[in-house]
């Protein structure tokens, strides 16, 4: 029977939608993420609601640091420059500010339906091979995860990333079953690679070898026109990172060869130390995604080769110690269902797992000590998946007892999910309201000190714009890293705020409005101990987690400070990049024909 047929399965999927949904989509705009990366992306977009798409560049966000490349051929390595990712996230970013509105929450809302449509994508992928009944369950670990809830609820390119790598594992296996629309498959999972590729480095080499892999290993009879046109996507889809590289003579591409090579100063170790780690950091980061819990600290293996282990580790070693036996069962499961199962189906479904996790594995080795949380974006499906090998081994050999074990277990790892689900959301809550406010574990997903939402930031930008209308001075603002870039965005963009731009604290203005947003849990003092010579504070104000100090000038400023009599925010009309950034074109530029002169760092 057809699953679209069965309407107490589809009723059961939508159900687990529902409550995916709700857990992506409450309090969305008061609650969202909004940092350094989001406000850079945003300004981006709403230069092309302002003026046009013209506006949209032909790179996407910064896919690094600063790398160094050989620009003159004499195989030294000398200068630095960045890597871009492709532009397609900050495409879909302007089709959905288009449709939701030019706002944050409006540029993102296309983030929030692509993580909705991730649950029934994976269930439609993990019933390749699994039953109705256990890919229903496996879509529910992925609706309330809260690995994957926090991912979906703001903008940023990694993001995307679970949704296209499921849509290119999915076509993968369609597009091997010789059927009369497996050419279209291919097409589609071509389109999808390009957009993963799009959201992340990593992913580009990951799936590309993963999927080259399974062609090699399964060889789909697939007929050369539907390869050309896959090609041509593919190419089409990658124009506009063409079209830069051929403007700045390659630039972007030295870039990703030099960030394969890596920097030659970069301590060495050996690859035992390598694959420890790397085994580790996947333990954690499993752990993180099947049950939601952060309290957890795996045993850290140092360059050196020694292990260090502190307090929180050393009370954390079960959970550590159940996540690598976890992980060495679902291996386990999936040797022992690769040996017994007889379909081709469900033999390239185990093909194509099997392949994701190992050169997952393997790539991630070399970067083991600079692994981040988004990294296992790509991984987390897998995650969830080897329940279901260590499941359907179980039901192969029908021993009662342990089925009803790991039902226990799997309703734990939903409860423990939602239980941390609702923790997180009393966290944005209670942080919009709770100057004292501390996290009550370290933040193994996003990394944050502490927890700041969009509504906070924009409740301080509304407090400085009052002072605005009353002076109709400038705004001069110093904020931590993490916000200083976000809180100038939501200031400058404000219909309110009559000037291009805001400024620092570093030069002093005789006329103006000056700032320090710092986080509330933060010693003010070590914070102001740059301006102190420089400015009085006047007012202090608590918009929860995050601070507002309201600073006046100094009557008596030391000898040798920099004074501006005026403050001028110029409009530029393009971008000015450092000479250690590559130009970035925008579509205009690529119409009009100008080039950025290296020198002056303008289009010309």
């Amino acid at each position: 029977m057809d699953f679209f047929e069965n309407k107490k399965y589809l009723f059961i999927l939508l159900i687990i939608m529902l409550i995916g949904g709700f857990f992506r989509f409450a309090y969305y705009e008061q609650w969202m993420h909004y940092q350094l990366d989001q406000a850079r992306d945003y300004k981006v977009i709403a230069a092309a609601l302002e003026k046009g798409p013209g506006e949209l560049p032909l790179q996407g966000p910064k896919a690094a640091g600063n790398v160094h490349i050989d620009s003159d051929g004499d195989g030294v390595a000398e200068d630095k420059t960045t890597l871009r990712l492709g532009p397609l996230y900050y495409y879909l970013s302007y089709l959905s500010a288009l449709v939701f509105g030019n706002s944050p929450p409006g540029s993102t809302m296309f983030i929030l339906i692509f993580s909705l449509f991730t649950i029934p994508l994976f269930f439609f992928f993990v019933r390749e091979f699994f039953r109705e009944n256990i890919a229903l369950a496996l879509s529910v670990l992925v609706s309330v995860s809260l690995f994957f809830v926090i991912y979906s609820r703001f903008g940023w390119n990694p993001n995307l990333m679970p949704f296209f790598s499921l849509l290119t594992a999915y076509s993968l296996l369609q597009m091997s079953k010789h059927t009369s629309r497996s050419g279209w498959w291919l097409v589609l999972c071509a389109v999808s690679f390009a957009f993963l590729s799009h959201m992340h480095f990593l992913a580009l080499v990951t799936f590309g070898v993963t999927a080259l892999g399974y062609l090699l290993w399964v060889r789909p009879r697939i007929g050369w026109k539907y390869w050309c046109v896959a090609v041509s996507a593919f190419v089409f889809l990658n124009i506009p990172l063409i079209l830069n590289d051929v403007k700045t003579n390659g630039e972007n591409a030295k870039a990703f060869v030099a960030s394969i090579r890596g920097e030659s100063g970069e301590e060495k170790t050996t690859s035992r130390v390598l694959v420890t780690r790397n085994i580790l950091e996947h333990a954690e980061m499993a752990w993180v995604v099947l049950t939601g819990d952060q309290n957890i600290a795996v045993p850290k293996v140092k360059k050196a080769g020694h292990v260090v282990c502190e307090e929180l580790c050393k009370g954390a070693l079960p959970k550590s110690l159940l996540s690598l036996l976890y992980i060495m069962l679902g291996f386990v499961s999936w040797l022992w269902l690769l040996k017994r199962t007889k379909n081709s189906d469900g033999k390239n479904f185990l093909r194509l797992t099997g392949l994701w996790a190992l050169f997952t594995f393997v790539i991630y080795i070399p970067l083991a000590f600079e692994l981040a949380p988004r990294f296992f974006l790509m991984l987390a499906p897998l995650f969830v998946i080897f329940f279901g090998f260590i499941l359907s081994t179980v039901l192969y050999r029908k021993n009662q007892r342990n089925i009803l074990f790991l039902r226990i277990i799997f309703f734990i790892l939903i409860f423990s999910n939602t239980f941390f689900v609702g923790q997180y959301f009393l966290q944005l809550k209670d942080a919009g309201k709770n100057s004292s406010f501390r996290l009550p574990y370290a933040d193994l997903i996003l990394k944050e000190k502490t927890r700041v939402t969009l509504g906070q930031l924009q409740d301080v930008r509304d407090r400085i714009l009052t002072d605005v209308r009353a002076n109709g001075a400038p705004v001069h603002i110093h904020a931590q890293a993490e916000y200083k870039r976000a809180i100038w965005e939501r200031i400058v963009e404000h219909d309110d705020y009559p000037f291009y731009g805001v400024g620092d604290l570093r030069r002093v203005y005789p006329q103006g409005n000056y700032y320090l947003l710092i986080r509330s849990q933060s010693d003010f003092s070590n914070v102001f101990k740059n301006f102190v010579d420089l400015y009085d504070v006047e007012q202090t104000e608590h918009f929860g987690t995050l601070t507002l100090h309201t600073l006046s000038v100094k009557d008596n400023l030391p000898e040798g400070t920099l004074v501006s009599t005026d403050p001028v925010f110029e409009k530029r009309e393009d971008p000015v990049f450092s000479s250690s950034a590559q130009p970035r074109y925008l579509w205009r530029q690529i119409f009009t024909g100008c080039t950025y002169d290296y020198a002056s760092r303008k289009c010309q």
